[in-house]
């Protein structure tokens, strides 16, 4: 991270070099450019650099020192709040790095870096795109429904046995796509409407699913009863974004840069409404992953009940998580072991 600012010109140009230097790594030569601006209107930011630069170098002393400095010059100052977070972060405090990130984020509430910082402190280790290749890897599915492609990265974890699906209204991918793979330009209502699910995995039911589209409740529910009309009691249905973070980032109205959305409504609702599911949510990096298993094609009740489902959890908000958060997600923390016994027990 390098702290931006706009400033008269005498100093634009020697702060702008000094950050070129630091983003490349030359904590030397970014440190004389902020040196030199310790004098003058620019001061705040040449401190809160100068912080940066030590942080890099691990003079961790040092870089608290340059973010007090910045931050009585300029208290509403993000960036120079957001050192001290990084500092206890590095240092394994992470009660700490918790305690300045929500600092930061009371300054500015869509400060991407310290809602990325709170979720890698609740939930170290691997991320999901490692978790969802490891899934890959173990199950092998003949088939895979993607809903939510955006740039493909998910799309490469495919193997090559494996028939993939991806469903996007616009999706951006620059590569090319394997022989196994299709991507339908079109929403997941639209495509299963179709019938282009029977078109393409023919009799076979869908074995493998991961959800990441629109990020809202509502969507997620019908793409859960449209996969469950094509799937069978070992399809395993993926769904991102089932941890949330806290209540801005977790909204159906997307308000900052880091947002889940309200997807984890999903785990909640079908743990209401159908308790016959194997319903897991793996506290993998940075928002979780839901894994449900045991579904039955032929049980109606959330088609049957959708327009009063999805009215039902419309009143729902972040508060109803802030007591028993992991109780109420059937939350477990990440460990290989852990997932492939959820995997395992599918058929049980």
């Amino acid at each position: 991270m390098v702290v931006k600012t706009t400033r008269a010109p005498d100093y634009r140009g020697l702060l702008q070099h000094g950050e070129k230097l630091l983003a490349a790594g030359d904590l030397s030569g970014s440190r004389d450019c902020y040196l030199r601006l310790l004098v003058g209107d620019a001061e705040d930011a040449a401190a809160a650099n100068l912080g940066m630069a030590d942080l890099r170098a691990h003079v961790w002393k040092a870089a608290l020192s340059w973010s007090r400095r910045a931050r009585r010059l300029t208290p509403d100052n993000p960036d120079a709040a957001f050192i001290p977070a990084l500092v206890h972060a590095f240092v394994g405090d992470g009660k700490k790095a918790v305690y300045w990130c929500r600092r930061v984020l009371d300054i500015d509430y869509d400060f991407f870096d310290a809602h990325l910082l709170l979720a890698n402190i609740g939930m170290p280790g691997p991320d999901y795109f490692e978790l969802l290749s490891r899934i890959h890897h173990y199950l092998r599915p003949v088939n895979y429904l993607e809903i939510g492609v955006m740039n493909g990265d998910s799309l490469k974890l495919v193997m090559d046995g494996t028939k993939a699906v991806g469903i996007d209204p616009d999706p951006q991918i620059s590569f090319p796509l394997g022989k196994n793979t299709k991507v339908f330009t079109m929403t997941s209502d639209d495509f299963f409407a179709s019938g282009l699910t029977e078109e393409e995995f023919g009799c076979e039911p869908v074995q493998l699913a991961f959800v990441d589209g629109m990020h809202v409740f509502e969507y997620a529910l019908r793409d859960f009863i449209n996969i469950e009309k094509r799937g069978c009691r070992g399809t395993v249905v993926l769904f991102h974004d089932c941890y949330p973070l806290d209540e801005i980032t977790s909204l159906s109205e997307r308000m900052t840069l880091f947002w889940t959305g309200d997807v984890w409504k999903i785990i909640v609702c079908l743990k209401k409404y159908r308790p016959d599911l194997k319903i897991d949510v793996i506290k993998t990096g940075p928002s979780g992953l839901g894994v449900v298993t045991g579904l039955d094609p032929s049980n109606r009740v959330l088609a049957e009940n959708l327009d009063e489902i999805i009215s039902e959890f419309e009143e729902f908000d972040f508060d109803y998580l802030l007591r028993y958060k992991d109780r109420k997600l059937n939350a477990v923390h990440y460990s290989w072991q852990t997932v492939q016994g959820i995997l395992d027990d599918r058929l049980a």
